[in-house]
């Protein structure tokens, strides 16, 4: 449906999760055959948000399983759903190659070995840049920002994509523009 686009996931553990939860509502408290129904779909929203590919929409997910145990008082529920989310996705990730570079080789296509620091490694992926040109465009007009879609026009005026286009070779060719910074929350504020 969306084709080689990975946003699946995101409605999957945004507006699905939601649905879900607003649908059940009080009924976590309910019988047994409801609980197995519950803790089925979850599951099922778990593994198709990892056939997704979409390593945002999993930590959305996982978070708000997170939250909704932490709020139910559930923590032994959250110890052994975490537990078994963490041996399906290991279990998927061994057989198929796709999820595994996906989610598991993510640090690797990082840039340098001689960089050793994680943060490092993260502060030099093409995302990053991005988040760091959108919050630049943020901080230059905080309050009205740049308007609708104005991303890709405004990116290349920034000092974060001079820096990358002047340091090409250092930087792996990556630049801090794009269509839209890939977060919802930066693309509104900048």
């Amino acid at each position: 449906m969306f084709g080689s686009e990975l946003i699946a996931g995101a409605y999957l553990s945004q507006i699905g999760l939601l649905l879900f939860f607003l649908a059940i509502g009080e009924n976590l408290k309910k019988s047994l055959y409801k609980k197995i129904i519950i803790y089925a779909v979850i599951l099922f929203l778990f593994l198709i948000i990892i056939l997704t590919g979409e390593r945002n929409a999993l930590l959305i997910f996982l978070i708000c399983i997170s939250v909704l145990c932490f709020f139910y008082k559930k923590i032994v529920i959250f110890l052994t759903s975490m537990t078994i989310f963490t041996i399906i996705f290991l279990l998927i990730a061994q057989n198929s190659f796709s999820i595994k570079t996906r989610y598991l080789d993510f640090f690797n296509h990082s840039i340098s070995v001689e960089e050793s620091s994680i943060t490092k490694k993260i502060m030099n992926t093409p995302w990053a840049y991005h988040y760091e040109a959108a919050f630049e465009l943020f901080l230059e007009k905080p309050i009205t920002g740049h308007g609708y879609k104005s991303f890709r026009t405004k990116c290349s005026e920034t000092k974060i994509d001079k820096k990358l286009v002047e340091q090409k070779r250092k930087y792996r060719g990556y630049r801090g523009c794009s269509s839209h910074p890939h977060n919802y929350m930066l693309e509104m504020l900048s």
